[in-house]
């Protein structure tokens, strides 16, 4: 299924903004296997792009605001 997020990321739900850096480091991996044989260097970075992008992705509270009242 394609699906197409708001041009402006502020608009994104958290949601949205996890799905798409967990998107994001998945061809970053990809790539960084891809290029380790030639660029290894840069296969390194691709590799810890993608990390942090998983680490921001983990620390994105998908929990219901409302809760807070409580």
């Amino acid at each position: 299924m394609k699906r197409v997020l708001p041009s402006d990321r502020n608009d994104w739900t958290p949601e949205e903004r996890q799905d798409f850096l967990n998107f994001y480091a998945g061809v970053l991996e990809r790539e960084a296997v891809a290029r380790s044989d030639r660029q290894p260097a840069f296969a390194k970075n691709l590799q810890s792009w993608a990390d942090e992008a998983r680490k921001e992705a983990g620390s994105i509270d998908l929990r219901s605001p409302q809760m807070e009242l409580f």
